[in-house]
């Protein structure tokens, strides 16, 4: 069943890419470990705590990808990308791991679907990227969410904040969290990031990166929210929203459902933001960047209006008899040769037993074949919804029903 609703978002998500001019990209599983140290950072949490890292053989350093955008950054920068088509827009899915104790929304094997728009560096990618985001969750069926935004600055203004937000912080250090303690030296935007309620008091005074923007920097926020409210699509800033991975600058966001019993809320969806400087950082040329990864898991469990996984529909053979179990393995290759899915029923029986296991395994149509459908080249039909049968020439089976299964 779980396998059947990954399947229809991925299915989903395909056609609103394709929507969009993205394309489909594959990468490996398993990175060098210094792609995830230079990219996301070695002092975020990520890095130095929840990656899976081993040495292998041959004496490489590797790591299960924790993330997509670095993996992606990496696949386009090497195979020439950044030269030969600099705008690009390619979409993933795929397993990320992390080592985090495992709870409710939180696997350290989990999914996410995610895109990457190279070569742009406007706003209007910003907003191109934000919409895909909720275009899905609509189509995913998931009518309620809300969209958190805020801009993190480039490494123009960044340090000026940095340094303001060090010097709020250093008193306070002794009563953070120990994690928070950690990041006050290495990763001090983290600190805002942090869901302790004592953390989170302490930084309500905390200098915000709005006040600290460059003027291109304010420029392109200021020129987001107008390209938002022209999609229509709503949104709140949160000056203390950050990312917990070092590429970010200028736009981040994050979608969040609603809270229930169950849920905080606090756990986004979906969330993502530009990333300007990590293709040069990879060793490339600069190349402008925007991208979000939403997870598959934490979509399954939020409630769904439209959202179904029905189950396939399947059409039955059995045969009564040697010759008839001969028949029908050889009908049901010329059914699938025909795109009409069969499922010959292999282990025989009588045909109450045959029937039993016909409907256990949801067979909507079920082809009967005895030493009198034999002889007479004829077919039973059994339509196990509407409990009626009819008989059909053996010569006229594919035709009655690819139209049958052309109408159902």
């Amino acid at each position: 069943e779980k396998a059947r609703e990954f399947r229809l978002l991925e299915d989903i998500s395909r056609e609103v890419f394709e929507l969009y001019g993205f394309e489909e990209i594959q990468t490996p599983v398993v990175e060098k470990t210094e792609l995830f140290t230079k990219s996301v950072g070695e002092t975020t949490d990520i890095v130095g705590k929840e990656m899976y890292t081993f040495t292998d053989q041959g004496g490489d350093n590797l790591s299960l990808r924790p993330e997509g955008t670095a993996a992606v950054a990496r696949a386009y920068l090497e195979h020439g990308f950044a030269v030969n088509r600099p705008e690009s827009r390619l979409y993933y899915f795929g397993p990320m791991f992390r080592r985090e104790r495992p709870q409710h929304g939180r696997l350290r094997q989990f999914h996410q679907i995610g895109a990457e728009l190279f070569g742009l560096d406007g706003p209007e990618a910003d907003s191109e990227i934000i919409s895909i985001q909720a275009d899905l969750l609509s189509r995913f069926g998931i009518s309620r969410f809300s969209l958190q935004l805020n801009s993190l600055g480039c490494r123009d203004c960044q340090p000026a904040y940095r340094a303001a937000l060090i010097s709020y912080l250093q008193p306070i250090t002794p009563r953070l969290c120990p994690d928070c303690r950690r990041r006050t030296a290495t990763n001090p935007l983290r600190v805002l990031d942090c869901k302790e309620a004592v953390c989170r008091s302490l930084v309500d005074q905390a200098p915000q990166i709005p006040e600290f923007l460059c003027t291109p920097c304010r420029d392109h926020f200021a020129e987001l929210k107008i390209l938002l409210k022209a999609l229509g699509i709503e949104f709140k800033i949160d000056p203390s929203l950050v990312r917990g991975l070092d590429y970010y600058s200028r736009t981040a966001f994050e979608f969040f459902p609603p809270p229930s019993k169950k849920r905080s809320g606090t756990d986004a969806i979906s969330a993502g933001g530009r990333y300007d400087d990590l293709v040069a950082d990879l060793g490339g040329p600069r190349i402008p960047a925007v991208g979000f990864a939403l997870g598959m898991e934490r979509v399954l469990l939020l409630p769904r209006k439209t959202l179904a996984s029905p189950e396939p529909s399947r059409l039955a053979l059995i045969g009564l008899g040697p010759s008839a179990r001969r028949y029908i393995i050889k009908l049901a290759r010329e059914l699938r040769d025909h795109r009409i899915p069969a499922q010959p029923d292999l282990k025989g029986g009588s045909l109450k037993a045959q029937l039993h296991r016909a409907d256990r395994q949801g067979a909507s149509l079920v082809l009967v074949v005895g030493d009198n459908e034999l002889a007479e080249e004829m077919i039973l039909v059994r339509d196990l919804g509407k409990s009626s049968q009819e008989k059909v020439p053996a010569g006229k089976i594919v035709a009655f029903l690819a139209d049958r299964w052309k109408r159902t």
